[in-house]
């Protein structure tokens, strides 16, 4: 009987230790969990300043190449200026300032009707922002810096020949790739190809010429491209240019929807999207 007792007891005190091993491993993997979830969220943070701080230093050498050619091609016009004797007007200005606002309207409701591709409703912003990485070195920064070889004065008449072939591009990526363009691996795989679209049949469509200069231009990488869509509030800072010519765009919104062709482009565009297959 006595046997019995301590066999039994020490079994209780050996389950007993037992549960507060138990205890203290979920206790352990708890902590562990919420620290891994700590260094993940640090992680994160992380990511997103390598990212915002790659973009501005990206755009600071972007921004001082930008100026010096500004400058330069302002100092040709004022000694143009000065051999004419004459000097700009307000209202040639204002004149100057709804061009620029609308060629980049013309060219955002290209590119959104291209995203807005689908019968169905599908959009294709990641080809927006991939589009953008080029057409924002090739034509917006030159709109916004006044060449006048940029500036639309209405609204082309290929322009729905160009929506045309982005949806045609764009339903050919759906088909292909079941991953966001915005990924890393799949930008790298797909952003030359749609770059050199842009540079060889959608810009010399709309502008009856390919530009010489256009293979030097470098397109904005994906990480300045995930700073633009993810922290508007640094675009003033990181994206001068492209950031002045969008408040242009909307401080003018009214005198340029006037004068653009946009309204009837948009209604033809969305009678003619795509049937997804």
């Amino acid at each position: 009987m006595m046997l019995d007792y301590e066999l039994t007891r020490f079994i209780g005190h050996k389950t007993a230790l037992l549960s507060q091993i138990n205890m203290l491993e979920t206790e352990i993997q708890a902590k562990i969990r919420r620290l891994e979830e700590s260094a993940n969220k640090l992680g994160e943070a992380q990511d997103r300043i390598l990212i915002s701080v790659a973009a501005y230093k990206k755009q600071c050498e972007r921004s001082s190449n930008t100026q010096v050619r500004k400058a330069e091609r302002r100092i040709k016009e004022l000694e143009k200026q000065l051999k004419a004797g004459g000097v700009q007007s307000r209202d040639d200005t204002d004149i100057a300032a709804i061009a620029r606002g609308r060629t980049l309207s013309i060219f955002d409701t290209i590119l959104f009707s291209i995203s807005n591709w689908s019968t169905a409703g599908d959009a294709a912003p990641d080809f927006e922002l991939i589009s953008q990485s080029i057409l924002f070195p090739v034509v917006y920064e030159q709109v916004v810096s006044g060449n006048e070889d940029y500036i639309l004065d209405s609204m082309p008449a290929c322009a729905l020949e160009v929506i045309h072939r982005g949806r045609e591009w764009v339903r050919h990526l759906r088909q292909n790739c079941d991953r966001s363009l915005v990924d890393p691996v799949v930008w790298a795989q797909y952003q030359n190809s749609i770059v050199q679209w842009w540079l060889n049949d959608a810009l010399p469509l709309i502008y009856d010429v390919r530009g010489e200069d256009w293979d030097d231009i470098e397109p904005f990488s994906q990480q300045e491209m995930i700073a633009w869509r993810d922290f508007p509030a640094q675009r003033p800072l990181s994206f001068p240019l492209i950031f002045d010519g969008m408040e242009t765009v909307t401080r003018l919104r009214d005198e340029i929807r006037e004068t653009s062709g946009i309204p009837e482009l948009d209604k033809k565009a969305t009678q003619t999207r795509l049937d997804p297959l």
